[in-house]
């Protein structure tokens, strides 16, 4: 029994050693991680206001529009459509950049030109740099856009590298940063999920397109919420489904 003993003591003076028992892990990583999810995990985040976001839309272009293989084209097309959309109806300040416009990327999809032709007007076309934060233009721009809001709402047409590089880029530089996961798509599932996965871990918040526009109207009665009712949801969603509901027949 002697032998086993002095293994079992072994062991665990090899695992206080390396840090195993008190959650660190090897690298270092179960450490921090650990003391994330028992901090991040019991955050109470603010509600999402108007007044207090401005909106990102990164590469939303016709060639770039082949790099979605994960869901339907249409999906990504149509929840970005319902963004700009929100953006129109509650005024919130947005700018769009492109990537490579000139060549295989292509132009901007026609939707948002028509929704939002003064943020298209003013996009800023980068020429080769990957992360829109790196391009000092852009990040000038959409520093100048936010005037002091602290929320960056960040869509793209590629989660995979459109969206998790600069929403990254821009939590680090001390703001709230959330992305619309549906309103963009990536080439395979597991892209679109590494994705996610990264964002989250940098304090990225995670919004679907319908979660994001319901808190942002917090309530059908106040002014804001009775136009996004009106002029979003039952203008553009509701007929999107292609189907009669029953307050449009006259059931009660």
């Amino acid at each position: 029994m002697s032998w086993l003993v002095s293994f079992v003591s072994m062991i665990t003076t090899f695992l206080l050693y390396t840090g195993l028992t008190s959650g660190q892990g090897y690298g270092g990583y179960g450490s921090s991680f650990a003391q994330s999810c028992s901090t991040a995990c019991s955050v109470s985040y603010p509600p999402v206001n108007a007044s207090d976001c401005f909106m990102l839309l990164i590469d939303y272009q016709s060639g770039t529009l082949y790099f979605v293989r994960n869901v339907p084209r249409a999906q990504v097309l149509g929840n970005m459509k319902y963004l700009a959309l929100l953006a129109k109806i509650l005024n919130i300040p947005t700018v769009m950049t492109t990537s490579l416009e000139d060549q295989f990327d292509g132009p901007v999809v026609t939707d948002l030109q028509q929704i939002l032709p003064d943020s298209y007007a003013s996009r800023i076309p980068r020429h080769g740099t990957i992360n829109p934060w790196e391009e000092p233009a852009f990040k000038a721009a959409a520093i100048k856009a936010a005037g002091g809001r602290k929320t960056a709402i960040i869509a793209g047409l590629t989660n995979d590298v459109c969206v998790v590089n600069p929403a990254i880029s821009i939590k680090q530089d001390g703001f709230n940063v959330i992305a619309v996961q549906d309103a963009s798509g990536s080439p395979n599932a597991q892209a679109d999920e590494n994705a996610r996965r990264r964002w989250e871990m940098a304090g990225v918040r995670t919004f679907t397109t319908t979660a994001l526009l319901t808190e942002m109207a917090h309530d059908w009665n106040n002014p804001d919420g009775a136009k996004v009712l009106q002029q979003l949801v039952i203008d553009q969603y509701l007929p999107s489904f292609n189907t009669t509901y029953p307050f449009q027949a006259g059931i009660n």
